[in-house]
């Protein structure tokens, strides 16, 4: 969804949104916030919001400021705020997860860890103000909305859960691969474009064996042809096709040629 920076925002009071108790989580309760965005804007600017931005009022949030990725937790005294370097507003998609464990607010940025901090301290976050995507709330009841977004936000997402490293990477490689438009070929021009199984254009291809290797880290797809099949090595943490092996040519190049037996 495309956001104008100045009146387009998304909102839902506790009751649309499923009760005083959906959004809110008390002092013990894990939870995960989570968005994909892109904006070339330098803007303060909310992407994803609970409760208001007025100093330590009950809220969680992410958002930018001068391009730089930021998030926010508070309980109504207590806050904190994970405040990573370096800059998201290049006009590319970005995937920014804020999650709490009762123990630390940490903020990821395109799959990797960037920022956390010690939050013991908090208890409930818990508000009655609504549950805003593409800008935020300056009071407890609603009146006032600032800090606009200034470009597109998808797959916002809210769940009671501590999300892992490893869920959250997983979520940014297979989100990625989704935004780049996989091109039809190997080595395409995607920026990761190896997602078609190798094969040879002329003749009919079908699956012929699927098998994983000793330590589930590869999965190995072999294609049967009427002419020439082939075969593909998919990286199962990636699910990426990293390499395809044939014949008379392996992509990228390397390792031993098939044997064609047909």
């Amino acid at each position: 969804t495309s956001f104008n920076g100045t009146t387009q925002y998304l909102s839902c009071t506790d009751a649309a949104c499923g009760g005083t108790s959906k959004l809110d989580f008390d002092a013990t309760t894990n939870f995960s916030v989570g968005v994909w965005f892109k904006s070339t804007s330098s803007s303060l600017q909310n992407m994803i919001m609970k409760g208001n931005t007025s100093g330590a009022n009950a809220s969680y949030t992410i958002y930018m400021t001068g391009g730089l990725l930021r998030a926010h937790l508070a309980d109504g005294t207590n806050e904190v705020n994970p405040a990573p370097s370096g800059t998201y507003n290049d006009g590319n998609w970005h995937f920014a997860v804020l999650v709490f464990d009762n123990t630390n607010a940490v903020l990821y940025a395109d799959g990797v860890r960037v920022a956390s901090v010690t939050a013991t301290a908090l208890g409930a976050i818990d508000s009655a103000t609504r549950f805003q995507i593409g800008a935020g709330n300056n009071t407890a009841d609603n009146s006032i909305t600032v800090e606009y977004f200034n470009g597109s936000i998808d797959e916002p997402f809210v769940t009671a859960n501590a999300l892992t490293a490893g869920q959250i990477k997983h979520m940014y490689e297979v989100g990625y691969r989704a935004l780049q438009s996989h091109a039809t070929t190997l080595g395409g021009s995607g920026a990761d474009g190896n997602q078609q199984l190798g094969y040879i254009s002329t003749g009919t291809n079908t699956v012929g064996a699927v098998a994983p290797d000793y330590n589930n880290q590869f999965m190995y797809v072999g294609l049967n042809s009427t002419t020439l099949g082939g075969l593909s090595k998919i990286d199962l943490n990636s699910d990426t096709n990293i390499k395809t092996y044939n014949s008379s040519a392996n992509v990228p190049t390397g390792g031993a040629l098939l044997i064609d037996e047909d």
